[in-house]
């Protein structure tokens, strides 16, 4: 220990006797204490204390060594030559809660009362000068010091955090230049877990985790805040506060990130939250150590404390606990909401940007901070991977319209080697707020001005409220329009207040109020715009109508002015202005909206249409336009002194004329026209004329030409002219190009089947030169012939030869090196036979001949060309194919199919096929050697009379059966008199005789034959009777196929 100065003595070339005083006075010496040193210094100059002597007890001692010898030194003590000593060294306190590093070369010991500042560059050692009370409260306890930056060192206490201030200089009474300054923070810690986070601090208070730099401190609990409330949130435990160290935390930052440790409020669980500095959020790890500690690494040492586990560990360095084990991840986001707390959200898709390590987590959604919750399933995430998931596939249990969503993130059972989330976020379309009340401002629909309004129509859900619509009409309420709607859906409806009645503002806009149930509310959309809207004119006494020359700066000619005005019934006075000239002025009256015409009784022309409107009376009235199709007759040119103007008349060909016509209105002007024919300057001829004109060119020669070009001209007249148009001639000859080579393209003439050329007719104009015509049949030149002509011409080239082809054409060439003009082809006659389509396989229709019988054919002639291929014709009876036959020619011949089998048939077609094409002409009338009738299944022979009467005995029926059996019945006069059947053979024609049972008087009678199953062809027959009276001999009544009456034989 350090005794007491001395009283100050004043001695001049003196000693001065010293005795150190008794261990009484200065305290009990420790034991291992044994020697006595003895300091002086000099007061005048204040130097430091130097070293006089070493005792070994107390006893009195001489101080005679001189000044100069004090500050060289005492020979028998070298190791203190200019020593400094220092009184008030002592050793560092036993009772030490937390130390921290270099302050002004200095370490800090901070105890549960006192802070300590070694002295500088020795830690060993501390000047009890420097010590510091934080205050004088016994309640303030001490909890930790830590450095933020080079010169600033903060002291946590249960009361205050202080800064130690100060340059850190002595001054020359062994004080220290450091003061504690109370920061006054409104939330002081509560524990002595503390850590440094770039320059500021992190440190536990009762609110949660906070920061200090310095100043005022800032609470980084976020949106975990109510956990340290004491309340659980989301099936998270709340953490248990304490005070003064009575709860157990700690923390530590690394990598920018900081390490808590908290015990839960049950007061036995701990639990590890880590919070990211750049990203400003909290997760937690499922681990529960009880000291937290950072290396210079960066690595973070967790101290586990259970009775099975005091092992110290490394956290944060893999993404398995120990190594081994997957670890649980239970995520559970604050509610976001997007900024708008009480809108309604249409969820779209849920989009997650996540790494799990292709390991599994469920994934749910809930909203409003109820209990629904939509499970979206169990997902892997291979490497950062963006997830994008539908919603809404469940109603019941669907997130769709929540407010505020939670993203809750579960590993299954196996856990996950790693769980990184990067962001989520939901897509959504935004329902509007919701709302009991609402006033929509007045708008004037983008159009300023009054308004006549027809109806206000809107978009809005009434969630199944009753609302009154209260339409504002320039922020005037106007209950009497208001209407009363009831919704009955949960879904957006376009809504409409159709007006009874006129509706006139400048604006309009509306009041939304539900009426029930009492804490109703709907979702406004929007207000759309009416679909008609009549936009008024503002109303007026008096109005002038700007000048305006109606879209064009020429002159025109006015004979009325359509106004269209609405004067409500008053008098209204109008003044039209003409190039600012007044006329006569009218009364108009109108009860509405009207076209009012003003008529002008002379001739008037101008430029600007303008004119004043006045009311008579201290009324007003609305002025809309001037109808300007109404209002002029005519536009005039606009006037000149020269114009130069072109024209082709609507073709680039060369044309010919004779006379060229314009219309113009020389106002009394001496105008000179001069036509210009493809650059060619004619002479010119002077018009004159005092009103609007046809005015008529000749030309004295033959002219040809492409463009028109013209000038008129009146500048030497110093008059100017309105010139309207150049008229189209009413004859005008468009004329081919001259050409000395020219290939007419190639033609079917409408139909692509080959056909015979017999002529080529050409209009041309060889100018009496020589032209070669060289016809191209089907892309092949034929032989040529020389054309000449003078003039515009029809010239031919005759075919010396058969020739025949699809498509025709020619080229044209000059053999005189001069040009021609070809009009165009005439091929009217060029044509003497279309030939039949060119085909590989054709399929003869089936043909009766005429006639619906059975024939016998022999012999099937056609026509046909196989063009040197063989053709093979398979003949079809009824449709079954008979034996074929093969044909050859070089150009249409008629060629026979024979038949060597008995052909019996209705329908002869066929079909011919070959390898190359052939063109069929038709088929020709067949060998027929015999027609049987058309078949039938029921007949009838007769009716027929004997005008004397007679006896029926027997009858004879030729015929060809397909059937075995024919029935038969005889009638006199539609009675049945007789019956049976004949035994026939089928498909052979025979006679077939049949007695009546008994002989049959009577005069009219008929034969019905049938009806049978199976068709027959009825050739002919007879029937015997006797005449009554007369002789035995019998009568033969015969009858064929085609009669109807009998005759007699």
């Amino acid at each position: 220990p350090v005794s007491a100065k001395s009283l100050t003595i004043v001695a001049a070339s003196q000693s001065v006797k010293v005795t150190p005083d008794p261990p009484t006075k200065i305290g009990q010496f420790p034991t291992e204490l044994n020697e006595i040193w003895i300091y002086r210094r000099e007061i005048d100059t204040q130097p430091d204390y130097v070293f006089i002597a070493k005792r070994l007890d107390t006893s009195e001692f001489t101080d005679d060594v001189s000044d100069r010898d004090a500050l060289l030194g005492v020979d028998d003590l070298p190791d203190f030559r200019h020593h400094k000593a220092n009184f008030f060294r002592i050793h560092p306190p036993d009772n030490i809660i937390q130390m921290e590093e270099m302050y002004f070369d200095r370490v800090s010991f901070l105890t549960g009362d006192k802070l300590y500042l070694s002295e500088a560059k020795n830690i060993d050692a501390v000047d009890s000068r420097h010590i510091f009370d934080v205050s004088g409260s016994k309640s303030e306890r001490n909890l930790w010091v830590k450095k933020i930056a080079a010169s600033a060192l903060l002291l946590g206490t249960t009361n205050d955090i202080y800064e130690l201030r100060g340059t850190g200089n002595i001054f020359e009474d062994g004080t220290i230049d450091f003061v504690l300054h109370p920061l006054g923070v409104s939330n002081p810690p509560i524990s002595d877990a503390v850590s440094k986070q770039d320059n500021s601090i992190v440190y536990m208070a009762s609110d949660g985790w906070r920061t200090i730099t310095g100043t005022g401190s800032e609470n980084i609990t976020g949106h975990t805040n109510l956990l340290y409330n004491e309340q659980d949130r989301f099936d998270v435990e709340a953490v248990l506060i304490g005070t003064a160290n009575q709860v157990n935390y700690d923390c530590a930052v690394s990598k920018g990130k900081l390490f808590t440790t908290v015990t839960l409020k049950n007061g036995v669980t701990r639990r590890v939250y880590v919070y990211d500095f750049t990203k400003r959020y909290w997760y937690p790890y499922f681990i529960n150590p009880v000291v937290l500690f950072t290396e210079e690494d960066g690595t973070i040492i967790a101290g586990f404390g259970s009775a099975a586990n005091f092992f110290l560990r490394e956290i944060d360095t893999t993404n398995k606990l120990d190594g081994t084990t997957n670890q649980q991840v239970v995520l559970r986001t604050s509610y976001i909401d997007d900024g708008s707390p009480n809108t309604r959200k249409d969820v779209q898709v849920v989009k997650i940007y996540a790494d799990t390590e292709d390991t599994s987590v469920n994934i749910k959604i809930r909203k409003n901070g109820g209990t629904v919750e939509e499970d979206l399933g169990d997902f892997k995430f291979n490497g950062p991977t963006l997830k994008t998931i539908a919603t809404g596939i469940d109603p019941d249990t669907s997130i769709n319209l929540g407010k505020s969503f939670q993203l809750r993130v579960t590993s299954l059972a196996a856990g996950v080697s790693k769980f990184t989330l990067l962001y989520w976020s939901i897509d959504y379309d935004p329902r509007p707020e919701q709302l009991s009340i609402l006033r929509i401002p007045p708008q004037n629909f983008g159009v300023a001005g009054r308004k006549r309004f027809y109806d206000l129509p809107f978009s809005i859900n009434g969630l199944g409220t009753t609302y009154t619509v209260t339409p504002i009409l320039d922020t005037v309420r106007r209950t009497d329009l208001a209407r009363t709607f009831t919704s009955n859906t949960d879904e957006k409806e376009t809504k409409s207040i159709a007006f009874n009645e006129e509706v006139i503002g400048n604006e309009l806009g509306c009041e939304i109020k539900v009426i029930s149930p009492i804490n109703g509310v709907f979702e406004f959309h929007e207000l759309i715009r009416p679909r008609a809207i009549e936009v008024l004119p503002d109303l007026q006494k008096f109005h002038r109508i700007i000048p305006t020359d109606l879209g064009t700066p020429a002159r025109k000619k006015f004979t009325r002015i359509a106004i269209i005005i609405n004067t409500f019934g008053f008098d209204l006075t109008f003044v039209p202005l003409i190039d600012e000239i007044s006329y006569p002025s009218i009364t108009i009256n109108t009860t509405n909206r009207v076209p009012f015409i003003y008529y002008f009784k002379t001739d008037v022309r101008g430029i600007l249409l303008g004119g004043t409107f006045k009311t008579d009376s201290d009324k007003d009235f609305e002025y809309f336009e001037i109808n300007r199709e109404n209002s002029i007759f005519e536009v005039m040119p606009l006037p000149s002194q020269f114009i130069r103007g072109e024209t082709d008349f609507g073709t680039t060909a060369r044309k010919r004329f004779s006379r060229i016509s314009f219309v113009c209105n020389f106002k009394g002007a001496l105008g000179f026209f001069t036509p210009i024919t493809d650059g060619n300057r004619h002479t010119g001829i002077t018009f004159t004329g005092t009103f609007r004109k046809t005015f008529d060119y000749y030309f004295t020669t033959d002219q040809k030409f492409v463009d028109l070009e013209y000038e008129l001209d009146s500048s030497n007249s110093h008059k100017d002219f309105e010139f309207y148009k150049i008229l189209k001639p009413e004859i005008l000859e468009i004329l081919p190009e001259p050409v000395k080579f020219y290939k007419i393209p190639n033609t079917n003439l409408g139909t692509a089947v080959r056909k015979r050329f017999i002529i080529y007719a050409i209009v041309i104009d060889t100018k009496n030169q020589d032209v070669r015509l060289t016809p191209i049949i089907d892309g092949t030149e034929q032989t040529s012939s020389i054309i000449n002509t003078n003039g515009k011409l029809t010239a031919f080239h005759f075919f010396t030869s058969s020739v025949e082809g699809t498509d025709i054409g020619c080229k044209l060439e000059t053999l005189a090196n001069t040009e021609f003009e070809p009009y165009g082809t005439n091929f009217d006659e060029t044509v003497s036979e279309k030939l039949p389509p060119p085909t590989k396989f054709l399929e003869i229709p089936p043909s009766n001949f005429g006639t619906a019988g059975k024939k016998r054919i022999r012999t099937i002639p056609f026509q046909i060309d196989t063009r040197g291929g063989t053709v093979t014709y398979t003949p079809k009876v009824d449709g079954i194919s008979q034996t074929t036959s093969t044909h050859l020619t070089t150009e249409k011949r008629t060629v026979l199919h024979l038949f060597a089998t008995d052909v019996f048939g209705i329908d002869y077609g066929g079909t011919l096929e070959s390898d190359t094409p052939f063109e069929f002409y038709g088929l020709l009338t067949p060998e027929n050697v015999q027609l049987l009738p058309v078949a039938k299944r029921f007949d009838q022979i007769g009716p027929f009379s004997l005008d004397q009467g007679g006896w029926f005995k027997e009858f004879r029926l030729r015929i060809v059966p397909t059937g075995s059996l024919i029935t038969w019945k005889f009638y006199l006069k539609d009675t049945v008199e007789d019956s049976g059947s004949i035994v026939v053979v089928p498909n052979i024609e025979d006679v077939y005789e049949v007695n009546f049972t008994r002989a049959i008087k009577g005069t009219v009678a008929r034969l019905e034959i049938g009806p049978e199953a199976e068709e027959f062809h009825r050739i002919g027959g007879e029937i015997r009777y006797g005449e009554s009276g007369g002789a035995t001999a019998l009568k033969k009544l015969k009858f064929t196929n085609e009669m109807a009456q009998s005759f007699r034989t």
